[in-house]
């Protein structure tokens, strides 16, 4: 299976760079081969091309008149006549609202819009420890699109402050462009995403000027990067920054009382850094790869197997294939629910696996190295399909009917987007917590119940993905689901708890665990305890760190 993306119009450093990179996320996403060309389209080099992703009008209606292959026109903005060119009902992308706006009626109804979203580097930038460090405070200019004179009079106003302290400016633009002024600046063309990261990073400030060239991506990686900003208008309306704050006229008074009472006024800076984030996570990067890949997906239903079977089961293998086998027997007999199961074989079971290679609904899927469970859940949530995704692994066994009455209690509850059954030993202890419980935020919690919480099993609807994105891989083997559980209810998504389904935890014997932690289990504890503390700063495991 091939896809093709074939842009002519040319492109800048940071759009070529961009587009790379959702090529390489969509390939891992989709699980197929995605190739790129630039001006000419040469179909000879790739033979089994099912797709092509094209700007240009002419090519993409004469490949749809082939009927040999899907085609999807990628509408970059020139004036290319739709109205008399158009012979075919291609389905359209545009990545600026603005694009769509302007296209006819009749096309709009058929054209998606899929703006580029923010990378996950720009929400932990605060984080980072390349901060550049310096004694004056620096404000960033967002210069994309301004004209000279535009850019000389906001550094003009910034010129009136550095009587009330000292600052350092950065103006995003082209480099080369040189100003009559005494203050401290720097011209920069930011156009890999480290050097973007860095900058922002450590500035304290932000000016953007609210009009039709405003760099759209810029304003939200800024906001990401938790960056207070001043929105000059000029009367252009941005649903973007619709209730960011009030904007002021391009007016170097305004500019400078507005500007210097974000400087000393810390309370309302925070105020519009939370703001400014909640706005950057509703487009994030992740967002971006999960429209394309749907987006595909539909124009390849005939070749990629549809969302038929609602369940995919996850199943993490860490055990000996006796173990395994006997979690994959335990579930056919306790099953009468539409399932895949997607096995990540992190033992390497080998060669014994054959037999579950020909059956259909399973998927064997061995990496080359043992991965965490967060590389793995990644792995097997990629390859998935389904209306729902159930993560757990081998060392549970299920009771009679517990998929379908959690597939049933989910689909019931109109709030939900999560569920955890009720998980026990084989002595019918209760482990873990449940949802409700970790949620609370005063809760004081032993470790070990952090750590069964973070093995239980849990199943969310697919869209979560898109608006969460994936499991956070720095974890190595603890703490990366209870991570991704407060990242769903930071999302303002909710869960809820199931006592009519009902999972066991074989005994330790049975595989082969010790009662106490090898020196790389322990390492991997400490070193993920110290990362989940930082992000998330729970009390009680704070308490734990200082002991």
């Amino acid at each position: 299976m091939q896809v093709i993306f074939h842009l002519q119009t040319l492109l800048n450093k940071r759009e070529e760079l961009l587009i790379k990179d959702l090529l390489l996320d969509l390939e891992e996403e989709l699980q197929i081969g995605i190739g790129y060309q630039q001006q000419k389209l040469d179909l000879n080099k790739h033979r089994k091309v099912n797709l092509v992703v094209t700007d240009n009008l002419t090519v993409a209606n004469l490949l749809a008149k082939r009927k040999t292959m899907q085609v999807i026109y990628w509408y970059r903005g020139w004036n290319d006549d739709l109205e008399e060119k158009s012979l075919y009902h291609l389905p359209m992308v545009v990545t600026k609202k603005g694009q769509k706006d302007s296209l006819p009626v009749n096309f709009q109804s058929r054209t998606a819009f899929i703006p580029f979203g923010v990378k996950e580097d720009f929400y932990q930038s605060k984080l980072e420890d390349k901060l550049i460090t310096t004694k004056k405070r620096r404000i960033i200019i967002s210069g994309h699109g301004l004209a000279r004179k535009e850019i000389e009079f906001l550094v003009n106003a910034l010129e009136l402050i550095e009587n009330s302290c000292q600052i350092e400016v950065v103006i995003l633009s082209k480099e080369g462009l040189v100003l009559d002024t005494e203050m401290a600046y720097e011209v920069m063309n930011l156009e890999s995403l480290e050097a973007r990261v860095v900058q922002y990073a450590s500035a304290e400030l932000a000016l953007i000027v609210n009009g039709k060239r405003n760099d759209r991506l810029t304003t939200l990686e800024l906001m990401a990067s938790q960056i207070p900003i001043v929105i000059i208008d000029q009367k252009v309306t941005d649903s973007l920054l619709d209730n960011y704050s009030d904007s002021i006229n391009f007016d170097m008074k305004q500019i400078v009382l507005r500007t210097l009472k974000l400087l000393k006024d810390n309370t309302l800076a925070k105020k519009l850094v939370k703001k400014g984030l909640e706005i950057a996570k509703k487009h994030k990067w992740q967002k971006t790869v999960q429209s394309w890949s749907e987006l595909i997906r539909d124009k390849l239903s005939n070749v990629i197997t549809s969302k038929e079977r609602k369940v995919d089961i996850v199943l993490v293998n860490n055990n000996k294939l006796e173990i395994m086998e006997g979690c994959i027997k335990n579930i056919l007999e306790n099953t009468d629910f539409t399932y895949r199961i997607i096995i990540i074989d992190n033992y390497d079971c080998g060669n014994s696996l054959e037999d579950f290679k020909l059956l259909s609904w399973i998927e064997v899927i061995t990496p080359k190295k043992k991965l965490s469970y967060a590389k793995a859940y990644n792995r097997g949530i990629k390859v998935s399909n389904g209306q729902y995704i159930l993560l757990m692994d081998t060392s549970f066994r299920v009771t009679e009917g517990w998929l379908n009455s959690l597939v049933t209690k989910l689909q019931e509850n109109n709030e939900a987007s999560i569920i955890k059954p009720q998980v026990w030993t084989e002595d019918e202890q209760r482990i873990g917590l449940t949802l409700s419980e970790l949620f609370k935020q005063n809760l004081v919690q032993s470790e070990v119940d952090w750590i069964n919480t973070n093995r239980a099993v849990y199943m969310f609807i697919r869209e979560l993905v898109s608006e969460v994105g994936y499991f956070d891989t720095c974890y190595s083997s603890y703490f990366e689901t209870i991570d991704y559980l407060l990242r769903i209810q930071e999302e303002g998504y909710k869960g809820c708890d199931f006592m009519g389904s009902n999972l066991y935890r074989i005994k330790q014997d049975k595989l082969e665990e010790k009662d106490v932690f090898t020196i790389e289990e322990e390492r991997d504890l400490i070193n993920d305890r110290e990362f989940f503390i930082r992000k998330w700063e729970p009390f009680d495991l704070m308490e734990i760190e200082k002991q």
